[in-house]
């Protein structure tokens, strides 16, 4: 048990802080203070950029689509430059030195050669006409490398190349397999194509 030994008088006195030890360190009343001052000082300043941070990720996701979402995104486009008998916009989506096979087994190298193959039958059998695409399969094989197979019905044509018959009554359906590389600059061009007819049953 401790016993006081302070005289009445001395009660009202300061006691004297013992010494240091070389592990402590005073912690003033007015820095206790000013802790929650800075702390909040700090939120304010990082708050914003954590947000902008969070933006700007959020804005370089939305910028980079996945590959698959980029293929159905060329798929519609070339069914839209189909039904527009847009030759020069459907071979847009093929890159420069392209292998292209048509449902007569034609081959077609270079997207100049597409864009004039697919200007004569636009003026020809499948003037006016109307393509629907399906994607059936999509494979990324490698980083930058994807297979796709679709299948397309195509309706309302004025007739069908030699050698073609229709897989119904005013339908020609057909198996569309292409490969396609993501190029340089991050876009995607189909690199090869073949298209196989469907025969009746």
């Amino acid at each position: 048990m401790t016993v006081l030994t302070r005289t009445p008088s001395q009660l009202f006195e300061p006691i004297a802080s013992k010494p240091l030890t070389p592990f402590e360190s005073p912690t003033p009343l007015a820095s206790l203070v000013q802790r929650p001052a800075r702390i909040a000082r700090a939120l304010l300043l990082f708050l914003p950029l954590a947000f902008a941070a969070g933006c700007a990720a959020t804005h370089v996701a939305a910028a980079t689509p996945d590959p698959q979402t980029t293929i159905e995104a060329m798929l519609l486009a070339e069914q839209v430059a189909w039904n527009a008998n847009d030759n020069v916009t459907y071979a847009s989506l093929y890159s420069d030195d392209a292998d292209f096979i048509n449902i007569r087994g034609q081959i077609f190298t270079g997207k100049a050669a597409i864009a004039t193959v697919h200007g004569q039958i636009f003026a020809g059998p499948f003037k006016g006409s109307t393509i629907k695409i399906t994607l059936r399969l999509f494979k990324l094989v490698a980083t930058g490398v994807a297979v796709i197979d679709t299948d397309q019905e195509v309706t309302n044509f004025a007739f069908l190349p030699p050698g073609i018959t229709p897989t119904s009554t005013g339908s020609l359906v057909t198996h569309f397999k292409y490969v396609a590389l993501q190029q340089p600059d991050g876009s995607w061009k189909f690199t090869a194509g073949q298209n196989t007819a469907v025969l009746p049953n």
